[in-house]
């Protein structure tokens, strides 16, 4: 059985948010990379902070969660309803 990863000051600060979000929704990181049909391989990449947009998106939805906390740990206000104009 694999370990449990926790935050690291060796890990981006997105990847540390990410793992504390899955530790929030009782999951690992290879869980949520299995439910984002996600190649093992992009831990790797996550660790130094290599995530793109996509895989983002897909990460924030499985732990609901904005991309703009995931990105910088602010929450961010809540949406205002788009004027369409």
């Amino acid at each position: 059985m694999a370990k449990k990863l926790k935050p690291s000051e060796d890990y981006d600060n997105i990847f540390n948010r990410i793992l504390e979000q899955c530790t929030v929704s009782n999951i690992t990181v290879s869980e949520l990379i299995d439910m984002c049909g996600l190649s093992r391989s992009v831990m790797t990449a996550w660790k130094k902070g290599n995530i793109n947009p996509k895989a983002l998106s897909m990460i924030c939805k499985r732990l609901n969660v904005s991309m703009e906390y995931i990105a910088d740990g602010e929450t961010p206000p809540p949406d205002v309803p788009k004027n369409n104009d």
